[in-house]
C-alpha cells in the first residue's frame, strides 16, 4: 500500500478508535437502554424490546453514515488518483462494494417489511412492526 492509503487508514481507524471509547457515553445520554441506570427503574421486558429497538435503530443508522463515510473516501481517491491505475481501481472497487452493502441493508429492510405485510400485520408500504409504541411500567420491587 501506498503512503497515502496508509496514513488515510490510519486516520480512518483513530477516528473509530476514538468513537468506539467514548460510544458508552453517547448511549448512557441518548437512552438506548431505558431502565437500569442511575435513577431509573428496574429493566422489564418491555424495556428489553425498547432496548433492542433502539439498537437497531442506531445501528442501521451507523451503518448508513459509515457507508457514506467510505463512498466519499473512495470518491476522494478516485479524484486524486492522478491516472494511476491501481487507485482507480481500488477506488472503483470500493464504491462498488459500498453501494452494493447499502442496497443490501435497505433490502433486507423491504424484505422482512414485505414479510410483515404478507403474515398480516397491517403495515401498509411505511410499515409499523419495526416501532414498539409502549410505555413501560417499572419492575416490581423484590
Amino acid at each position: 500500500m501506498s503512503l497515502i492509503i496508509r496514513k488515510y487508514a490510519f486516520i480512518v481507524v483513530a477516528a473509530l478508535s476514538v468513537g468506539l471509547v467514548f460510544a458508552p457515553y453517547a448511549a448512557d445520554a441518548a437512552g438506548l437502554v431505558p431502565c437500569g441506570g442511575r435513577g431509573e427503574s428496574r429493566c422489564t421486558l418491555c424495556h428489553i424490546i425498547v432496548g433492542m429497538q433502539g439498537l437497531m435503530k442506531w445501528g442501521m443508522g451507523i451503518a448508513f453514515i459509515a457507508g457514506v463515510a467510505v463512498f466519499t473516501f473512495a470518491g476522494v481517491l478516485y479524484i486524486v488518483s492522478g491516472g494511476d491505475s491501481g487507485r482507480i481501481e481500488m477506488a472503483k472497487g470500493a464504491m462498488k462494494n459500498t453501494a452494493i452493502g447499502i442496497v443490501v441493508m435497505v433490502s433486507a429492510w423491504l424484505i422482512i417489511n414485505y414479510g410483515m405485510l404478507l403474515l398480516g400485520v397491517n403495515s401498509g408500504i411505511v410499515g409499523s412492526w419495526y416501532k414498539f409504541d409502549a410505555t413501560c411500567t417499572a419492575a416490581p420491587t423484590p
